[in-house]
C-alpha cells in the first residue's frame, strides 16, 4: 500500500509538503507502469497547452507555466501566449480551456509563478527588466503590479535578468526563493541558481553563494528551478541543464547545499509541480514541437 499524507501549511505557496509511507510493491496494482513508488517519471499522453487552446496562430510562444488549485478542486494555469500572461482553468489537470482576456500585458512579465495567499489574494512574480517583480490580484484573473523590484540582478552578479522564481515555506515560518539567471536566445551559457529569505514575500534578502552551478557543490549549469520540501523536511529541487538539455533534480536538508544532481529522464524546462487528487505528482514543463511551437506537456510520478 502508498500511503501519502499532503499538508499545505501556508496555501500562500502551493509548496507541497508530503509525508510519504512507501512499502515493497507500492504500486503494484496501479495502471502503473506509469506510476513508479521508485519516483520515475512517465509522460501523460497527449499535450496540456498550445497555440489552439489560447485561439492564436501556430507558432506563437507558448510556455513558462504556473498551476494553482482552485478553491472548487478545478485548476488554473498561468502561461505566456506569445509575450502576455493568459491563463486557462481545467477540472482535470489534463484538458484545458482558455480564460477571456490576459492577465498581465505584453512584454511587462515573463516566466510567471503565481501563488495564493493566505488573505485569499494572489500574487504574481515574473522577470521584467533588472530583476524580478510582482503583481496582486484579489480574484486571481485582474492583476495590478505592486512597487519596486523583488530582487534585483545586481543583488546576485548577474547581467542578463532573472527567472520568475520558485518558493517553499522556511522553519521559521519566513520563505525562501530559488531563481536562476535568465536564458535568452543566442549563443548556449552556463547559468547558475541562487536563493533569497523574506518573512513577507515582498522584501527580500539573498543568501551567500550559489545553490547550483559554478561555485557550488553541483558544478553544472541550471536554470528555471522549481522545489518542494518533502514530509522529512528535505528540500528536492528540479532544474534544466542547458548543455545536455535535460530536467535534474537535486536534494538538501539546509536549503542552501544541494547533492546528489540525478537526470529524471525528461527534457521538460521551466516545470511546475502539483500533487493530483490521487496522491501523485504531477508535473506541468515547457516543450518545442517544429510544427507546432511552444507547448506545455506533462508527466506524473510518486513523490520522491
Amino acid at each position: 500500500m502508498v500511503l501519502w499524507c499532503v499538508k499545505m501549511r501556508k496555501r500562500s505557496l502551493q509548496t507541497v509538503i508530503l509525508f510519504i509511507a512507501l512499502t515493497l510493491g507500492a504500486c503494484a496494482g496501479n495502471s502503473a507502469d506509469s506510476i513508479s513508488a521508485s519516483g520515475v517519471w512517465t509522460k501523460d499522453d497527449g499535450t496540456r497547452l498550445y497555440y489552439q487552446t489560447f485561439g492564436v496562430a501556430a507558432g506563437t510562444v507558448v510556455a513558462d507555466v504556473s498551476v494553482n488549485m482552485l478553491d472548487d478542486g478545478s485548476w488554473r494555469a498561468y502561461v505566456i501566449v506569445g509575450g502576455a500572461v493568459a491563463s486557462a482553468v481545467s477540472s482535470d489537470g489534463l484538458s484545458w480551456t482558455a480564460e477571456a482576456g490576459i492577465r498581465v500585458e505584453e512584454g511587462q512579465a515573463g516566466m510567471p509563478r503565481v501563488f495564493k495567499l493566505e488573505d485569499g489574494s494572489w500574487r504574481l512574480y515574473g522577470n521584467s527588466g533588472d530583476g524580478i517583480v510582482s503583481w496582486i490580484s484579489s480574484d486571481g484573473l485582474n492583476f495590478t503590479k505592486e512597487n519596486g523590484y523583488r530582487i534585483t540582478q545586481s543583488q546576485v552578479g548577474e547581467t542578463g535578468g532573472l527567472t520568475g522564481p520558485t518558493m517553499i515555506d522556511t522553519s521559521d515560518n519566513g520563505y525562501r526563493m530559488y531563481f536562476s539567471g535568465l536564458p535568452k536566445p543566442g549563443p548556449i551559457e552556463t547559468f547558475r541558481i541562487y536563493s533569497a529569505t523574506s518573512s513577507d514575500m515582498l522584501n527580500w534578502t539573498t543568501d551567500d553563494g550559489v545553490r547550483i552551478g559554478n561555485g557550488s557543490n553541483i558544478d553544472q549549469s541550471a536554470e528555471h528551478p522549481f522545489a518542494v520540501v518533502l514530509g522529512d523536511g528535505t528540500i528536492r529541487i528540479f532544474y534544466y541543464d542547458n548543455k545536455t538539455t535535460k530536467l535534474f533534480t537535486a536534494t538538501s536538508t539546509d536549503g542552501l547545499t544541494f547533492t546528489n544532481p540525478t537526470d529524471t529522464g525528461l527534457d521538460f524546462n521551466d516545470v511546475h509541480i502539483v500533487t493530483t487528487g490521487e496522491g501523485i505528482w504531477r508535473m506541468y514543463g515547457g516543450g518545442f514541437s517544429e510544427k507546432v511551437g511552444g507547448v506545455i506537456d506533462s508527466a506524473t510520478a510518486a513523490p520522491h
